[in-house]
């Protein structure tokens, strides 16, 4: 079906296999479900494409990434606020704190500096408040695109369900922040 609709596999970075039954031991099966096609018209005109398989999270299969840009990274990160932040108890007074900190110079650039203040108090406070879960959520899913990827010998579902679990508590304490 795949040659008849002139489609052809792209191929992918990560795991090998793309779906688990989760199983321990010699029960354990692990297959490469899931492709990304496409035809060559698209290929040509996406040429730096690139297929990830990413860590299956509340699924048994591994979901794909297609990027058109092929995994390029541009820049920084720009600032977002949070609504999260809202909610914790300190937001306020990290707010008023940033708000009041002595400007120097002309007035007409003072609510331009007031909002640079806070985005700057923002990322410090939320770095030192939520990121530890952050970073944790990310190591943990590093983990989980990294172990697939091991040769059977070397692979353990133990070790995929024990980083699942971790992984689940520590959403867990972060929806309770968004909460």
């Amino acid at each position: 079906m795949i040659d008849s609709c002139n489609l052809m596999d792209i191929g992918a970075k990560g795991p090998t296999y793309t779906w688990s039954n989760r199983r321990v031991g010699s029960a354990n099966i692990r297959i490469r479900l899931n492709r990304a096609l496409a035809n060559i018209a698209w290929r040509r005109r996406f040429t730096e494409a690139k297929v990830f398989v990413k860590p299956a999270i509340g699924s048994d299969h591994n979901p794909l990434l297609v990027d058109t840009e092929g995994g390029r990274i541009r820049g920084s990160k720009p600032f977002r606020f949070e609504a999260m932040w809202l909610r914790h108890p300190q937001c306020m007074s990290v707010a008023n704190q940033a708000w009041h900190i002595p400007l120097v110079g002309e007035n007409h650039t003072q609510l331009w500096k007031r909002m640079e203040n806070c985005k700057e108090v923002f990322k410090c406070w939320n770095a030192d408040v939520f990121g530890n879960i952050q970073t944790n959520i990310r190591r943990l899913q590093e983990e989980l695109e990294y172990h697939p990827s091991l040769p059977a010998p070397a692979y353990s579902q133990e070790k995929v369900n024990m980083i699942f679990e971790h992984l689940a508590k520590e959403m867990a304490k972060e929806e309770v922040m968004w909460l």
